[in-house]
């Protein structure tokens, strides 16, 4: 991936919820040392380790570090045998208007999250109904002249 330096490879998945779950903000593994509470984590403890729209299910996490600091991430493997990451997606974009809340993240392999790019299956309104974005994101698509039809009103 280049992005990150591996520090440790094939940790089993089990190991994301002895993290989220585990007491205080910070976890240790060895000398390194990460946010237990990042929603990361949570979405995969809430929504599992499987991508909602192509089904790659996660093998193991690896613990792994870049400029912005140590987490773990989750891999699973495709059918050409490549290792591909599984993220976080915000069902309705964040940036739409969409909650930084886990009522509106799905698990995605990293090639499906790139694909839905900031497109969203619902409009906005339907988003609004469902939680998983704010009435001000209403209010400001209309002042925006976001055509009604993806607003929904």
């Amino acid at each position: 991936m280049g992005r990150y330096h591996v520090l440790i490879n094939n940790l089993p998945l089990s190991i994301i919820s002895d993290v989220y779950y585990s007491k205080g903000n910070r976890y240790s593994i060895g000398k390194y040392k990460f946010n237990s509470k990042d929603d990361r984590y949570l979405n995969f403890v809430v929504n599992g380790t499987k991508c909602a729209k192509c089904g790659l299910e996660g093998k193991y996490a690896k613990l792994e570090c870049s400029n912005r600091g140590c987490h773990l991430n989750v891999y699973g493997i495709n059918d050409e045998g490549k290792e591909v990451m599984l993220t976080k997606d915000h069902i309705y974009p964040k940036s739409k208007g969409g909650l930084d809340n886990i009522i509106n993240y799905q698990v995605l392999c990293e090639k499906c999250n790139n694909d839905k790019s900031d497109n969203s299956p619902m409009t906005l309104v339907q988003a609004l109904n469902e939680g998983k974005a704010t009435s001000r994101s209403v209010r400001n698509a209309v002042k925006r002249g976001c055509p009604k039809a993806l607003v929904g009103v």
